[in-house]
């Protein structure tokens, strides 16, 4: 007997990149945890500059709030320049993918063909962009932007993918 398998085709677009890849949580550009480095650094910097000003203007309170500064630029810049780059990097082929999902795996086909055991593979989806990312635990990512799901499959893939999610 044949098991039950959907197929579809789909080409990423720029904006669906980076949503994916910032929303997959390999950058950890948003959440809690970087509002909260964020947050402290930056009352780190207010602290030494007014240290700075108001003591006998120390070097060291100075160079300090500088240095919360650069890091605050740092944490926030990399990331997001490193996502276009990956972005701007990546060939037609490798956005040009064709998938057939079954209950337990994924075909994929691409520049270079795969197939994801979905049961070692990470899930996430980010409910306010759709989109889904995949991540195999041997490494790699695939993006799949649920309106690129055909209507009438849409909800059946949708929920074979995410028995396996992490949210």
């Amino acid at each position: 007997m044949e098991q039950k398998y959907f197929e579809f085709s789909y080409a990423l677009e720029d904006r669906e990149i980076l949503d994916g890849l910032r929303t997959s949580g390999i950058y950890k550009t948003s959440g809690k945890r970087a509002v909260i480095e964020t947050a402290v650094l930056a009352v780190m910097g207010i602290i030494a500059f007014v240290l700075f000003f108001v003591r006998d203007r120390q070097p060291f309170d100075l160079i300090l709030g500088i240095l919360c500064i650069v890091i605050i630029f740092v944490l926030n810049w990399y990331p997001r320049n490193d996502m276009k780059k990956r972005m701007r990097n990546m060939e037609d082929s490798e956005r040009k993918i064709r998938l057939r999902v079954y209950e337990d795996r994924i075909y994929v086909y691409a520049k270079e063909s795969s197939e994801m055991n979905l049961n070692e593979t990470v899930v996430r989806r980010a409910e306010r962009v759709k989109i889904i990312s995949l991540m195999p635990k041997a490494g790699g990512i695939l993006l799949l932007p649920e309106e690129k799901i055909p209507e009438a499959d849409r909800q059946a893939v949708i929920d074979i993918l995410m028995k396996n999610s992490e949210d």
